[in-house]
């Protein structure tokens, strides 16, 4: 990967900006720092997190940041994604504004990153606390190879109640449907999440050559069995992806991108859900919990929902990726010209794998 300068945003792309990114979750902090090991061109990346103090790590085998990018970085609005006002509508990176990384060091009583770049042999280390720089130094933990290892220490330590209504359990199921998420849409890329306050590894991927053997991994081959995959091109919009023909006791398996980036309630995710209850399954799955509820059983209990992983290639300047209070939230230009082909896509999937509910008036 081409080794790219550390720059401080020039003024007129800076005004283009929010003053900063809303670091809301111990999910959303992971995912920043993972988004970042994705940038950096990393193969393998190691997620730790001890919910018991707050700290978060995560290690990445990337490009590495060299000495005198370390000078810069952790500074507002410093970055080497995006360098002129007319890169803010090609953007190719998924973080590029220089922000998570000041927006942790604010919120942490300190943030240490441990880089060792390719073009050198030595680590160095960039030490913020409680919000203000260390000078680089070299690393008391020399990596054996290049990459980055960046550690939060005492998450929200100034958001006291943010802080005291975080719930380990919760939230480490919220990370960890994340980092599937990230994982299912970058398979050549192994990811390992581990709870170290008790040592338990809660998600270890194994690189593959696609989304279904991906999904094989993650979720099982009983479920995997059932994707179709599906595609279709409309004006400037190519998707592609999986639907299944069976669905899953929760949403937890649906799955939508916007040029492989992961994006959460969304119109997309909408309109699959309304398209494919015309899918036989689920209305005669509706029909059972109907007749079920008389004897007492709750119908929502046996309620399915479909499974998808849905991939929307664009070009990148019709679409924006919000950034408050979530950056999985996403604006396209023509929602319209999207939307119908999403419902077209799935109408003729339905109607191909003979699961399209006939009515009189069809």
């Amino acid at each position: 990967m081409e080794h790219r300068v550390l720059k401080v945003l020039p003024a007129d792309v800076q005004s283009r900006l929010r003053s900063d990114v809303a670091i809301t979750s111990v999910a959303q902090c992971v995912e920043e720092l993972v988004l970042n090991s994705l940038d950096a061109g990393a193969v393998c990346i190691a997620i730790r997190l001890d919910l018991t103090t707050f700290t978060v790590q995560v290690v990445d085998n990337g490009t590495g940041i060299s000495q005198d990018d370390l000078k810069l970085i952790g500074e507002r609005y410093s970055t080497s994604k995006c360098q002129k006002l007319a890169d803010l509508d090609n953007l190719e990176y998924f973080g590029f504004r220089g922000e998570a990384l000041a927006s942790l060091r604010d919120i942490s009583t300190a943030l240490e990153i441990h880089s060792r770049s390719r073009q050198s042999s030595m680590t160095y280390c960039k030490l913020f606390n409680h919000g203000k720089p260390v000078a680089v130094a070299d690393s008391k933990y020399p990596r054996p190879c290049p990459g980055t290892t960046i550690t939060v220490h005492n998450l929200f330590y100034n958001l006291p109640v943010r802080q005291k209504n975080i719930f380990p359990t919760l939230e480490l199921e919220r990370t960890r449907y994340r980092i599937e998420g990230i994982s299912l849409i970058n398979p050549s890329i192994s990811f390992s999440l581990r709870n170290d306050a008790t040592g338990h590894i809660l998600l270890q991927t194994q690189k593959s050559n696609s989304i279904l053997t991906a999904f094989m991994y993650l979720f099982g081959g009983n479920l995997s069995k059932h994707l179709k995959p599906v595609a279709i091109d409309k004006e400037l919009f190519h998707i592609e992806g999986y639907i299944g023909k069976d669905g899953y006791n929760k949403k937890l398996l649906q799955f939508v991108y916007v040029n492989n980036r992961l994006v959460l309630k969304t119109q997309v995710h909408k309109i699959v859900n309304k398209t494919m209850t015309n899918c036989i399954h689920f209305r005669r799955k509706v029909t059972k919990d109907v007749k079920s509820s008389t004897s007492g059983t709750s119908p929502r209990c046996m309620e399915k929902h479909p499974m998808f992983v849905i991939n929307i290639k664009c070009p990148l300047n019709i679409y924006d990726i919000t950034f408050d209070p979530k950056k999985t939230l996403v604006e396209f230009k023509d929602w319209e010209t999207l939307t119908s082909a999403v419902e077209t896509m799935v109408t003729d999937f339905l109607k191909s794998e003979n699961l399209w509910y006939c009515t009189e008036s069809d």
